[in-house]
């Protein structure tokens, strides 16, 4: 058999090339969706972080006057329940 141009070592460059090649195009582009997902996941969170503290704001005043009312501290004379 005449020896061949492809021996093992060539085969293992040829391949090592090609997955060189693959990685530098493939992995920014699978960072980037990594990080879009993360900054997206950052946002929502903060929305929900916002609405909950709109919801506190709006609720707790209305909370500590019925609370005053029925523990009879405060102002609770001047409160009358509806």
């Amino acid at each position: 058999m005449p020896d061949s141009p492809w021996n093992s070592l060539e085969v293992a460059k040829l391949a090592i090339s090609v997955f060189t090649i693959v990685i530098l195009v493939f992995v920014p582009y699978w960072i980037e969706r990594f990080v879009r997902k993360l900054e997206s996941v950052n946002w929502i969170n903060q929305k929900v972080i916002e609405r909950k503290l709109q919801v506190y704001d709006e609720t707790i005043p209305l909370l500590n006057d019925l609370l005053c009312f029925y523990t009879r501290v405060g102002n609770w004379q001047d409160l009358s329940p509806s």
